[in-house]
C-alpha cells in the first residue's frame, strides 16, 4: 500500500479498518465510477456533436429552398445583413458571453453573482451604444433598407448568445444540445412561412432568424431565471477589469477573421452587383460544410491540447494529431472538389448555377483555414497570443490587398482567390513560426505536391474538365497514403478500446 496510500486514503472501507482484501471491492467501485464518468463525458461529447451537426445539416439541406425561393439579389442582401451582424456582435457584447463562461465555471456563489451581473451590464451598455450609432447606416444604402432588421438581429443575438453561454456555464449540456437544432428548425419553419406564404423575400429570411432567436431567448430566460443571479449591487470593478482584460483582446482577432471570411461581399457589391454578391454567398455555403466538420474536431482538439503541459509531451501530441489531420483534410478537400458540381446542381436553383465556379477555390481556402486553426491552438497552449494576433492581422492585410487587386477585374472569382491566398499566408506563417518552439514534421514537401494537384483539380472543375479533375483529386491524396493508413489503424484501435472498456463497465454495473 506504500505506493498508493494517497490514492486509497479516502476509501471508506479503509477508514473503517477493513483489511486489504477489501481493496478489491473498493477498486471495483472506484473503477465503475470512473468508467461511468468517462461514459458520461463521451455521451455529452457525442450529444453536442450530433446537435451541432443536425443544426448545420438542416440549413445545408434546405439550400434548394433558399435558392429557389430567393433571387440572388435577395440572398445577397440577406447575407450582407448577417455578415454585418457577425462583425458587430463582438463589439456590442464586448465578448461578455465567452467571458461569463470563462469566469463563471468553478467560481463560488458570490463570484458567480458578480460575473453574471457584470456580463449583463456589459451587454446593456454595448447595446445602448449600438442604438446611438445606428443612424450611421444611412450612409450605406443597402444596409439602410434593412437597418431595423439589423438592429433587432444584433440585439436579440447578443441576448441569445450570452444566455447560451450562461446555460453552458451551469452545466446543462443536455438542454444546450437539444436547443440548437430546435432553434434551427424554428428558424427554418418561420423562414418558409414568411418567404413562401407571405412573399417577404430577404426580409422573411431575416425575420425567421430573429424570431427564432427571440423564442430561444424567452425559453432560456424562463429556464435559467437569470434575474435571480443579477443585481446592480453585485457588479464588481475587479470582475469588470478581469472580464474586459480577457474579452477585449479577442475582439481584434474576431474582426481580422471577419475581414478574411466576409469582407469580400462588400467589395463585390461595391465593384459589381448585389446579384453577384448573392451568387458568391451561396457558393460559400458548400465549403462551410467542410469547415464545420473539421471545426468539430478542432474544438475537441483544443481541449485536449490545453491539458498537456510538459514541452516534450506537448510536441509529441501535436505531431501525432497533425500527422492524422493532414491526410483527412486533403482527402476531404479532394472529395468535395470532385462533388461540388453535382452538389451545386442538386442544391442550387438554375439561377445560382454560375456559383459553381467559385466553390473550388473556396474549398481550398477552407482547408487552409482549418489548418491555420490547428496551429492557432499551439499559440493557445503555449500562451503566445501576440503571434496569433499578428498572423491574423497579416492574413487580413493580404486579403484586403488582393480584394483591391482582383475583385474589380475578376469579380467573385477574384474574391475566392483572395480568400485562398489570405488563408494560405496565415497557414504558412503559423506553420513556420510554431516550428521554433514545437519541433515536429510539417510535411511541406508532400504538402506542396498535394497542393499543386488540388489546385489543378480546382482549375479543372472551374473549366469543366471533370475527368481530369477526378484523376488529379485521386493523385492529391497519394503523398499522404502512409499517414492515411496510420489514421485508419488508430481509429480502429480506439474503437476496439472503447468497446472493451464499455463492456467492462457494463459487466461491473
Amino acid at each position: 500500500m506504500s505506493g498508493n496510500a494517497a490514492e486509497w486514503s479516502h476509501c471508506p472501507i479503509l477508514q473503517k479498518g477493513v483489511r486489504l482484501p477489501a481493496l478489491a471491492s473498493c477498486n471495483a467501485k472506484r473503477g465503475g465510477e470512473y468508467m461511468k464518468e468517462k461514459c458520461g463525458l463521451f455521451f455529452h461529447t457525442v450529444l453536442l456533436g450530433v446537435s451541432a451537426a443536425a443544426s448545420k445539416a438542416v440549413t445545408f439541406l434546405l439550400m434548394p429552398f433558399y435558392t429557389a425561393a430567393l433571387s440572388p439579389e435577395d440572398f445577397g442582401a440577406a447575407d450582407l445583413v448577417v455578415s454585418t451582424a457577425v462583425l458587430l456582435l463582438p463589439f456590442v457584447t464586448l465578448h461578455a458571453g465567452p467571458s461569463l463562461f470563462r469566469f463563471f465555471v468553478g467560481a463560488g456563489d458570490t463570484e458567480r453573482r458578480a460575473v453574471a451581473s457584470t456580463a449583463a451590464v456589459l451587454v446593456a451598455v454595448g447595446s445602448a451604444v449600438f442604438l446611438l450609432l445606428l443612424p450611421l447606416l444611412r450612409f450605406w444604402p443597402v444596409l439602410n433598407v434593412y437597418r431595423f432588421y439589423l438592429l433587432f438581429y444584433v440585439l436579440i443575438a447578443s441576448l441569445h448568445g450570452v444566455l447560451t453561454q450562461y446555460l453552458r456555464a451551469t452545466g446543462a449540456y443536455t438542454v444546450y444540445a437539444f436547443l440548437q437544432p430546435l432553434t434551427a428548425l424554428c428558424s427554418l419553419s418561420l423562414q418558409i412561412f414568411f418567404i413562401v406564404s407571405l412573399g417577404l423575400g430577404a426580409r422573411g429570411y431575416l425575420l425567421g432568424i430573429i424570431l427564432s432567436d427571440a423564442a430561444a431567448s424567452v425559453f432560456l430566460l424562463c429556464y435559467l431565471r437569470p434575474w435571480e443571479a443579477i443585481a446592480l449591487s453585485a457588479v464588481s470593478c475587479r470582475v469588470l477589469k478581469k472580464m474586459l482584460f480577457y474579452g477585449l483582446p479577442l475582439i481584434p482577432g474576431a474582426a481580422f477573421w471577419w475581414l478574411m471570411s466576409l469582407s469580400d461581399r462588400y467589395f463585390i457589391l461595391h465593384y459589381h452587383s448585389l446579384e453577384q454578391t448573392g451568387l458568391y454567398a451561396a457558393a460559400a455555403r458548400i465549403p462551410a460544410l467542410f469547415s464545420f466538420l473539421l471545426g468539430v474536431f478542432l474544438e475537441a482538439w483544443q481541449y485536449s491540447a490545453l491539458q498537456v503541459s510538459e514541452r516534450e509531451a506537448r510536441t509529441a501530441h501535436f505531431a501525432r494529431i497533425y500527422r492524422m489531420l493532414l491526410p483527412v483534410s486533403v482527402l476531404g478537400a479532394a472529395a468535395l472538389l470532385v462533388l461540388c458540381v453535382p452538389l451545386v446542381s442538386v442544391l442550387f436553383a438554375p439561377a445560382y448555377r454560375e456559383a459553381v465556379k467559385f466553390v473550388p477555390f473556396l474549398v481550398l481556402a477552407a482547408l487552409f483555414s482549418s489548418l491555420s486553426g490547428f496551429f492557432g491552438t499551439a499559440y493557445q497552449a503555449t500562451l503566445r497570443s501576440l503571434p496569433s494576433f499578428f498572423s491574423s492581422m497579416l492574413g487580413s492585410g493580404v486579403n484586403l490587398l488582393f480584394n483591391f487587386l482582383l475583385i474589380p477585374r475578376l469579380g467573385a472569382m477574384g474574391a475566392a482567390l483572395a480568400t485562398l491566398v489570405a488563408y494560405f499566408a496565415v497557414f504558412l506563417l503559423r506553420a513556420c513560426h510554431t516550428a521554433t518552439f514545437l519541433h515536429f514534421p510539417r510535411y511541406f514537401g508532400k504538402g506542396a505536391v498535394s497542393l499543386f494537384l488540388l489546385l489543378l483539380t480546382a482549375t479543372c472543375v472551374c473549366v469543366g474538365a471533370l475527368r481530369i479533375s477526378l484523376l488529379s483529386a485521386l493523385l492529391s491524396v497519394l503523398p499522404f497514403w502512409r499517414e492515411g493508413r496510420a489514421v485508419f489503424d488508430i481509429l480502429l484501435e480506439k474503437w476496439r478500446f472503447l468497446l472493451k472498456n464499455y463492456q467492462k463497465y457494463k459487466n461491473r454495473s
